[in-house]
C-alpha cells in the first residue's frame, strides 16, 4: 500500500511522501484456507455507490501504523474499525470523516472534491493511462479522514496518508491477492469472497491530526499524490499484470502529479527549500543515490532526489518536439519494465539523442548551477 508520512524536524518541517508498498507476495496454493473471509455487503449501499455517494455512516477497516504495529496481539491486531460520516460527494469522488472527530467541515470536505474533481481527467490520462480504479463495481473513489495512528505522540513522525487499491491485509495470501500480479491471475474468482482485512473498496486515507491541522493547505497535494498512486497501480497491477515501479521511479512520478495535474508547483517548492536544509545538506555529503530510495538514510533525502529529478525530467521532456511530459508518463505507467531500464527506454524516446545517464548528468549540472545562483 502507500503512505505519506510527515516527519517534523526542528530545523524544517520535512514532507516525506511515503507510500504503501506494493512488492510481491510468494505464496502457495494450500494458503488459501488461511484466510476467513470477511463479509462481503452485496447491494448498492457501499461508500461510493448510489446518487447519493454511499449511506450517511459506514465503519471502515483501519489500520495501526505505528512502528511497533505489527508486533500487536490480539485477534485482530494490528487493524481495527473507524466508524465515520459522509461529508461530501461528488462525481469520481466521496469523503468520509470519523465521527469522533470535528476537524473538517462539511464546506471543507466540498472544496477538497472540488480539487479532485479538476484533477481527475489528468490523473485518469496520464497516471491512470485511461484506466480508473475501479475495485468496487465503478463505484467512486472513497477518501476517509481520520486520526491515523502513528507514532507522533513518541517520535514526532506522523503518516499523512496513504493509498489502498482494495485496502487492508490480513497476511502474505491475502495481500498478494491485491499486490501480486500473477497471484492476481491465478486466484481472480477468489478475490471477492476473501476480503481479509478489506474495505472492498478504492480508497485514500487521510491524516487529519496533525496531518490537516498542522498544514491544511496541503491537503489536496497529499491526496492527489496518493490518487496518482491508485490510477498507476490499476492500471499497472490490476489490467496490465505487470509489477509495480521501482521506490524511486514510482514516488518521483507520484511526487510531480500536483503539478502535471493542476500546474500546482507547492511540492516543488517545498523540496527546493528542504534541498536548503543545513541537515539535508550534510547528508549529501554522503552522495546517495537515486536508486538508494529506501535503503539509504532519512526517506526525506529519496523523496527529494526523486522530486526533482522526475521535475527535471518533465520539464526536458515539455522543451521537446518529440512529446510531452504527459505523453511520456502515460507511456510509463504501461512499461513493462519497472526499474531504470524501463525509464531509459522512455528517456530515449520522448528526449532523442539522450539515455538515462546522459540526462542524470544534466540534472546534477543544473542543481550545481543553482546551488550557485547562476541563471540557467
Amino acid at each position: 500500500m502507500s503512505h505519506i508520512k510527515l516527519i517534523v524536524s526542528l530545523l524544517i518541517p520535512l514532507i516525506v511522501l511515503n507510500c504503501a508498498k506494493l512488492g510481491e507476495a510468494s505464496v502457495s496454493l494450500s494458503q488459501q484456507n488461511e484466510i476467513a473471509a470477511q463479509p462481503i455487503v452485496t447491494g448498492t449501499t457501499k461508500p461510493g455507490m448510489g446518487s447519493a455517494g454511499g449511506p450517511a455512516l459506514w465503519t471502515f477497516w483501519a489500520k495501526n501504523r505505528q512502528t511497533t504495529s505489527d508486533a500487536l496481539v490480539g485477534s485482530f491486531a494490528p487493524f481495527y474499525k473507524v466508524t465515520a460520516a459522509r461529508l461530501a460527494v461528488s462525481t469520481n469522488f466521496v469523503l468520509y470523516r470519523d465521527t469522533s472527530l470535528s476537524t473538517l467541515t462539511t464546506s471543507q470536505a466540498a472544496s477538497v472534491l472540488a480539487t479532485m474533481e479538476t484533477a481527475y481527467a489528468n490523473l485518469k490520462a496520464v497516471y491512470g493511462a485511461g484506466q480508473k480504479p475501479s475495485a468496487n463495481n465503478e463505484a467512486r473513489t472513497v477518501i476517509l479522514a481520520y486520526d491515523i495512528l502513528d507514532d507522533y505522540s513518541t517520535t514526532g513522525n506522523y503518516v499523512g496518508g496513504f493509498f489502498a487499491p482494495r485496502d487492508l491485509y490480513s497476511n502474505a495470501f491475502t495481500t498478494a491477492l491485491y499486490t501480486d500480479p500473477a497471484t492476481i491471475q491465478q486466484y481472480s474468482s477468489l478475490i471477492v469472497t476473501l476480503g481479509g482485512y478489506s474495505n472492498e473498496m478504492s480508497i485514500i486515507h487521510y491524516d487529519l491530526s496533525p496531518g490537516y491541522t498542522s498544514n491544511p493547505s496541503q491537503v489536496n497535494d497529499i491526496v492527489i499524490h496518493e490518487l496518482s498512486h491508485l490510477f498507476t497501480y490499476n492500471r499497472r497491477v490490476v489490467k496490465e499484470r505487470l509489477i509495480n515501479h521501482d521506490a524511486w521511479i514510482a514516488e518521483g512520478i507520484a511526487e510531480n502529479a500536483p503539478h502535471q495535474t493542476l500546474q500546482n508547483a507547492n511540492v516543488q517548492q517545498l523540496r527546493l527549500s528542504q534541498l536548503a536544509s543545513p541537515s539535508t545538506i550534510d547528508y549529501y555529503q554522503d552522495a546517495p543515490q537515486l536508486t538508494d530510495f529506501a535503503t539509504w538514510g532519512p526517506k526525506t533525502i529519496g523523496y527529494i532526489q526523486s522530486n526533482l529529478f522526475f521535475n527535471y525530467l518533465r520539464h526536458r521532456a515539455e522543451m521537446n518536439a518529440s512529446g510531452s511530459s504527459a505523453t511520456m508518463l502515460t507511456e510509463l505507467m504501461t512499461t513493462s519494465d519497472q526499474t531504470i531500464a524501463g525509464l531509459e527506454t522512455v528517456i530515449a524516446k520522448y528526449i532523442p539523442g539522450n539515455n538515462f545517464s546522459s540526462i542524470y548528468g544534466d540534472y546534477v549540472i543544473t542543481n550545481y548551477l543553482m546551488y550557485l545562483g547562476i541563471p540557467i
